[in-house]
């Protein structure tokens, strides 16, 4: 029994310079040497030294790997909602997917929205439509001459409560008030309404498609700060638009008549006073006659030009209309586009921070399982000693 005990302490001693080796790279083996440094302390029988090392080293290392392994399942559990990191990685894969579809969606809907009113600013048998407005402006207007040193022009204008206003900048001044007014609706309609709910909605959706991920990172949308951009003089300049509402008006018939009236008075008069016959008067009447029925050829005639300046500048106008509600939509597309991008890019920040953890969470695991192998050689190697 002398000879069994000494081999016994032999092994023993082995075993703890082993583990005091070992201790740099596992500092719990600490606790097992204290426990291995108490059991020779003890009046332990000879016999039974042996099997009580090995006893105490099993169990120390069944614990250990134990704890490590539960330590994996519990990360998994608090982080990953119990599935494997594998698992996990193609939830996080297809997360961008679904929310990019939501985004999308979103986009499409408030464009259609848009283009519908679009078609309804444009419709000229709503009355609330721009395009009705402005063509009833037109038909009410009415025209005035303006002379200039080569010709005389015919002008639209609108009668105000106390003047009267040029009709370009009564129209411009109309269009621009009703497409900011527009594009301020329609942007107010994309934060609040359009999808049941506006930006709120889409962020609920985000989130409730991006959960799964809220273990590993926060899940918080911002709503940009965008907005449509339009600057009515940026696309109409107003001179270009003055030079078409108006059209030249080409009546000259009157410009001579009443000097030619005056000659045919001064001519008359000479006649009948030198040969006493009604040839001077007659030539006087048929002058006024001719002055008379001037005047209402020339009234006529600027009737008849006023409908036709009042048709060109409708069917201008028309294309102005149509130009500038076209504008409007084109900025707002543009205005969502950017808007689903920055909800795109939030969406990714989201799920790399959420791949960031994941990597994380992996490397934490390959090391326990790393250390749990470790374990597994000191374990066997110890065991090696005591055989």
């Amino acid at each position: 029994m002398g000879l069994a005990k000494a081999n016994s302490n032999q092994k023993l001693v082995q075993v703890q310079k082993y583990l005091g080796q070992r201790l740099n790279n596992y500092p719990e083996y600490k606790k097992l040497l204290e426990r291995l440094d108490s059991l020779t302390a003890k009046d332990t029988r000879e016999i039974q030294l042996q099997p009580q090392i090995l006893r105490i080293i099993n169990q120390f290392f069944d614990s250990e790997k134990q704890a490590l392994w539960q330590e994996i399942v519990e990360l998994k559990e608090a982080k990953l909602q119990g599935k494997n990191p594998e698992q996990f990685q193609k939830i996080i894969n297809q997360a961008p997917h679904r929310c990019n579809r939501l985004v999308q969606n979103y986009v499409k809907v408030c464009k259609q929205a848009t283009n519908q009113q679009k078609i309804t600013q444009t419709n000229p048998f709503l009355a609330s439509s721009l395009l009705y407005q402005v063509q009833s402006i037109i038909r009410h207007a009415t025209v005035i001459t303006q002379r200039e040193p080569d010709d005389i022009y015919l002008n639209l204008v609108v009668d105000r409560d106390t003047y009267t206003q040029s009709i370009h900048l009564y129209v411009f001044e109309l269009c621009e008030n009703f497409l900011l007014n527009w594009l301020k609706t329609a942007w107010k309609n994309v934060y609040y309404q359009y999808n049941q709910g506006g930006l709120s909605q889409l962020e609920a959706e985000l989130t409730t498609n991006l959960e799964i991920l809220d273990n590993l990172v926060t899940i918080e949308f911002k709503q940009p700060a965008i907005e449509p951009q339009f600057k009515l003089e940026e696309q109409v300049e107003l001179a270009a638009l003055s030079e078409n509402s108006q059209i030249v008006f080409d009546y000259n018939y009157t410009q001579s008549t009443w000097f030619r009236l005056l000659v045919a008075l001064f001519i008359g008069g000479v006649i009948y006073l030198f040969t006493q016959r009604l040839f001077g008067f007659i030539l006087l009447i048929v002058q006024v006659i001719n002055l008379l029925t001037g005047q209402d050829t020339k009234k006529i005639r600027l009737r008849q030009q006023t409908k036709e300046l009042k048709r060109v500048v409708d069917s201008k106008y028309q294309l102005l209309v149509r130009s500038l509600s076209e504008k409007i939509n084109q900025e707002i597309a543009i205005a969502l586009d950017n808007l689903g991008q920055n909800y795109q890019d939030q969406v990714e920040a989201i799920v790399q921070q959420a791949d960031r953890q994941l990597h994380e969470i992996k490397h934490a695991n390959y090391q326990t399982k790393e250390t749990i192998e470790k374990l597994k050689q000191d374990q066997q190697k110890l065991q090696s000693i005591l055989d």
